[in-house]
C-alpha cells in the first residue's frame, strides 16, 4: 500500500525486542521509527538491536490516552505482556503458558499518541503498527486530534475476537472507532485460531477515507 511512496515516519507501538522495527526498516530504508516498549527487560533488548541504527529510536514508554503512571502486567511470556490484566476466560486461548495467574505488576510511565507528535514536532505517521494487547482503544483515545485530521497515513493493527484481557478493546469496537476519526477497514490478516477452530485474533489495516 505504501511501495514507491516516501515513507519517513513510522509508529512502531508494542515494539517488544525491535524485530517489527528492523523489518519497517528494511522495508523503508529512510523511515525513523519510533519503538515504543514500556517493560525493562524487552526494552533492553530492542536497545541492542537498535544501537546500529540511529533512525530507529527506542522509547521506554507505553502510549495510552494520557500522560500519566500506569500499572503494567508482565506474563511468563513476555508477547502478552500488557497494561491489562489477563481475563479469566484467556486459559482457553492463550497456549503456551503454564499459568496464566502468575504476573508481576510494575509501574510504567505512559503518554499519550497525540501529546508524543505535539512535543517532538511530528506532523503526519505514515505509518501506525499497534500492537498492544488489548490496549489499543486507550491509544486511539490518546489520538483524537492526529486521527481526525486524517495524519495518518496507514494503520495496521491486532484485532481481538475472543477474551484475553480485563476491558480489552474488541475487534468490533476498534471498528467502530477507527469509522468515526473516517477510517475505514482495508482488510483483516494473520489470523490465530483455537483448536477448535474458533478465531482467536488477527491483524487490520485501516486507511482514511
Amino acid at each position: 500500500l505504501l511501495a514507491g511512496q516516501k515513507v519517513k515516519t513510522v509508529f512502531d507501538v508494542g515494539a517488544n525486542t525491535g524485530e517489527t522495527a528492523l523489518y519497517y526498516r528494511r522495508l523503508f530504508p529512510e523511515t525513523t521509527v519510533y519503538s515504543f516498549e514500556p517493560f525493562p527487560v524487552t526494552f533492553q533488548e530492542l536497545q541492542t538491536k537498535a544501537a546500529n541504527d540511529r533512525l530507529i529510536i527506542p522509547l521506554q514508554l507505553a502510549l495510552a490516552e494520557k500522560e500519566e503512571i500506569k500499572t503494567f502486567y508482565s506474563f511468563e511470556n513476555h508477547v502478552t505482556n500488557s497494561l491489562l490484566p489477563f481475563s479469566k476466560e484467556a486459559g482457553a486461548y492463550v497456549e503456551g503458558m503454564d499459568d496464566l495467574s502468575k504476573s508481576e505488576m510494575l509501574q510504567v510511565q505512559s503518554t499519550s499518541l497525540d501529546l508524543f507528535c505535539q512535543e517532538n514536532g511530528i506532523d503526519i505517521i505514515d505509518l501506525l503498527k499497534l500492537d498492544v494487547q488489548g490496549g489499543e482503544g486507550k491509544v486511539i483515545e490518546g489520538g483524537q486530534e492526529i486521527l481526525t485530521k486524517k495524519k495518518v497515513r496507514a494503520i495496521i493493527s491486532e484485532v481481538d475476537f475472543v477474551s484475553v484481557y480485563e476491558g480489552q478493546t474488541w475487534a468490533g469496537e476498534l471498528l467502530q472507532m477507527f469509522a468515526e476519526y473516517g477510517y475505514h477497514l482495508y482488510d483483516f490478516y494473520n489470523f490465530a485460531y483455537s483448536e477448535t477452530g474458533q478465531v482467536k485474533w488477527g491483524d487490520a489495516i485501516f486507511l482514511p477515507r
